[in-house]
């Protein structure tokens, strides 16, 4: 823009600084919006993107079909996968497997913590997926047993110095690991999580195990492999189906390998299963396309409002661009000048939204649980995008009133007598307005339902009791040395209803076995999920015994001849009364007598449905204590449990937490999603409401003329009042038609990815339409009175 049309729009925006404002703040704010979405969707659409060689990377999935056709999902493998096809695939160029540590305590001399964020790892994990050393050598520092590769948050807490290369963490009191390396800062963008890798080398199976690292089978493992470039990971696929094939070829299901690519991992892993239920970051890709089509929302409300107020007081220029035109500008130079300032506003609004971006953003991130950390680097991956939605939106809501300001008769722009909003103009405003209407009534709909799905996901009865139940997690062999001589402590103390232990803990991934009835050949096998419990489990947990009884000390075959099921697992094997029949179960000592069967249990997330499942005694060792306390006081019972356990244990470390809040982590994702959808759904219907209400404004200062007539021919302050609204309901009904379908489908497709879920009214649809007619009287509903009361003749004058 030259200095003369600088001033020029300077003037008419302090001339028009309401309608300014209301552009100005409008666009602002759904460009901030805008941004934090955006800036969320980036991170999580760049999952594992770090790394250099990330097309070429893939981990290895197994599903397992059983007799029944049910199909599992694992993003588990077996151990000897690693070793078994190394240099029998052309295709193949690198091979790492992988073992959860589970929880294990590390220490130096006397400082001493449990920690679960950590794996055991073949030497060439990290030639594989190209994790970042701030000290020692990738290429050898897992190849040596008991070697060690630890963060620097570790380096710091048990050294007290960044680079401790060469020292030495102690493994569950006896194993020394020598430290060689120090891992850089993980990307909060990678789907593994983890604190520390120890060399693969190290690992031992622990006592009980029925398997070893030679197994095809046991789906315990993680196994990343790096292709060759160019390589078809399909084939690839088929190849290791057609081995595994060869390994058991009388088996009619054999396990089906899934060759996924590491840039998939994060977000396409729904329905797939972690027997090790380790730290593996999932996503969810209906949540990031919902998040998607949210701020798609904003925009467009955004741009919608910039675009109807821009051409609404576009009247307003008639007679100075007819002056402009008797001066001799062109069409050209008023077209490039009302096109250069809508640019210039658009921009400055950017730069207003990046700044409160940065600003809000420490706010945002914590409410939101968003765990990346804002930079200008994230803000320049989004530029692209960003510059060409300003452009879009500076170009479109700039390019009608140019053309038409441009084209107006020189003597009757002067006169100011052109009728500016033509049937056209007229016509496009309307679909505008019912666009942001339908998109309001789709946000608060949406709202409500996702809302209700998360209190009905959080306060549905489960089968089993959380209420004051703390789950302590600690060494398995460390439990199991003290947990009897600690319970009968604990019993002594009235306050203590309850306590046990398992291997698995509710809400968790539970690992899976194969179950057949002793009076039915090996092909009616089928699969069931299990857990190992200790005596008191269903009455610490509060699960129902519905027939038979539990486990008991009583009966000396009980640790392995005996099983409990739940309702879905008799009702699986085809048993109407299943007490004192007999399976085999885990091929372990012969058949096993089912003596107990109980009400189903929610032991996994709502996410999936009750599945069959059985509990058998403990074969190995225990990491998982139940204390139940009574209602009383919490702080007291804590002191209790540590001090016993101290007492008990010589002072080993104890880790504990409330299984409430252990379960509510399930939920983490709904909750983000529905916490976002919410804040960022009431900005959007402010927005919408912000640009209603310059509109009306405008309308309604535009036809002063015509109520004071009306007002003079005896309308009174009732009529007047619907002749400004009557058409908002209208435009609402229309929207309601239009939205509902749409929003109905994409709500009931989300609601299929749970097993339990509310049922969709279809009062929601009126209802959020009656919300939002609300919100729009209120927004205009003053200034249609305002005018609506005052003296017809002041009215008049404004011709």
């Amino acid at each position: 823009m030259n200095k003369y049309n600088l001033i020029n729009s300077w003037r008419f925006l302090i001339k028009n600084k309401g309608y300014a404002f209301i552009n100005v703040f409008g666009l602002t704010i759904g460009l901030t919006g805008f941004l934090l979405i955006l800036l969320f969707v980036n991170h999580e659409l760049s999952f594992d993107s770090f790394h250099s060689n990330k097309s070429d990377v893939y981990r290895i999935n197994f599903s397992y079909k059983d007799n029944s056709g049910n199909i599992t999902t694992l993003v588990n493998s077996p151990p000897a996968l690693a070793t078994g096809v190394s240099g029998k695939f052309p295709e193949l160029s690198k091979i790492s497997r992988m073992r959860y540590t589970g929880n294990c305590l590390l220490s130096n001399n006397e400082i001493q913590y449990y920690e679960d964020q950590g794996y055991f790892a073949d030497s060439l994990f990290l030639d594989i997926l190209k994790f970042d050393l701030k000290a020692g050598n990738a290429n050898t520092a897992l190849d040596q047993p008991n070697s060690i590769v630890i963060s620097e948050n570790l380096a710091i807490k048990y050294f007290n110095d960044p680079e401790p290369i060469g020292k030495t963490l102690k493994l569950n009191n006896s194993t020394a690991l020598k430290i060689t390396g120090v891992l850089s800062p993980i990307p909060t963008n990678s789907h593994l999580d983890f604190d520390f890798h120890i060399s693969f080398s190290t690992y031992t199976i622990p006592d009980g195990y029925r398997s070893d690292l030679t197994s095809w089978s046991w789906l315990g493992f993680l196994t990343y492999v790096e292709l060759k470039p160019g390589a078809e990971p399909k084939q690839f696929e088929e190849k290791l189906a057609e081995h595994f094939r060869e390994l058991d070829p009388d088996n009619p299901n054999p396990m089906q390998p899934i060759v996924q690519n590491l840039s998939d991992i994060y977000l396409k892993s729904n329905g797939m299963v972690d027997d090790l239920a380790s730290h593996i970051r999932s996503g969810n890709k209906f949540s990031v396309n919902a998040l998607m089509v949210v701020v798609i929302l904003i925009l467009l409300i955004a741009g919608f409002n910039f675009s109807n107020l821009t051409n609404a007081i576009s009247i307003s220029r008639i007679k100075s661009t007819g002056i402009q035109k008797v001066l001799g500008a062109k069409k050209r130079n008023i077209f490039g000048h009302l096109i250069t300032e809508s640019i210039f506003l658009t921009f400055f609004c950017l730069l207003i939204a990046i700044g409160l971006v940065f600003l809000i953003f420490p706010t945002v991130s914590t409410v939101m649980g968003w765990e990346f950390q804002l930079g200008f680097e994230l803000i320049g991956q989004t530029t692209p995008i960003v510059i060409l939605v300003c452009v879009i939106i500076s170009i479109v809501s700039g390019i009608y009133p140019a053309l038409t300001l441009a084209q107006f008769d020189i003597i009757q722009s002067l006169k100011g007598s052109f009728k500016v909003e033509s049937r056209n103009q007229f016509q496009l405003k309307n679909v505008l307005v019912v666009i942001q209407l339908a998109i309001s009534i789709g946000l608060i709909a949406s709202t409500i339902i996702i809302t209700k799905q998360i209190d009905y996901l959080q306060n549905k009865n489960t089968g089993y009791q959380s209420e004051n139940v703390i789950l302590i997690k600690m060494l398995p062999e460390t439990l199991s040395q003290h947990f009897t001589l600690f319970k009968d402590q604990m019993r002594k103390n009235a306050s203590v209803l309850g306590l046990s232990r398992s291997d698995r803990v509710v809400g968790e991934a539970w690992p899976w076995s194969i179950i057949q009835r002793t009076d039915q050949g090996p092909d009616m096998s089928k699969r069931v999920f299990f857990n190992q419990a200790d005596y008191d489990f269903f009455k610490t947990m509060g699960i129902k015994l519905l027939a038979g009884r539990s486990f008991s000390k009583e009966y000396t075959n009980d640790p392995t001849r005996s099983i409990i099921i739940n309702r879905q697992a008799a009702e699986y094997l085809g048993l109407d009364d299943p007490i004192g029949k007999q399976v085999h179960f885990f091929e372990m000592d012969g058949p096993r007598t089912i003596i107990g069967v109980v009400e189903d249990f929610n032991y996994e997330s709502l996410h999936q449905k009750i599945n069959p499942a059985v509990l058998v005694l403990p074969f190995t060792d225990q990491e998982f204590m139940y204390v139940r306390f009574a209602k009383g006081d919490v702080n007291k019972q804590i002191e209790l449990m540590e001090s016993t356990w101290a007492r008990v244990t010589e002072n080993s470390p104890m880790e504990w937490r409330f299984l409430d809040d252990k379960l509510d982590q399930l939920y983490r994702t709904e909750e983000k999603l529905s916490g976002m959808v919410q804040v960022f759904s009431v900005l959007a219907i402010s927005l919408a409401c912000m640009g209603l209400y310059g509109i009306v404004l405008f309308m309604v200062n535009n036809r002063k003329k015509e109520v004071g007539i009306r007002k003079v021919l005896g309308a009174n302050i009732k009529s007047l009042y619907f002749l400004f609204v009557r058409s908002y309901f209208y435009k609402i009904v229309l929207a309601m038609v239009l939205t509902i379908p749409v929003i109905h489908y994409l709500l009931m497709n989300w609601l299929q990815e749970f097993a339990y879920q509310i049922k969709i009214s279809w009062v929601v649809y009126p209802l959020s339409a009656i919300l939002l007619i609300v919100l729009i009287l209120v927004t205009i509903t003053y200034q249609i009175l305002k005018v609506a009361k005052v003296n017809p003749i002041a009215l008049l004058r404004t011709e």
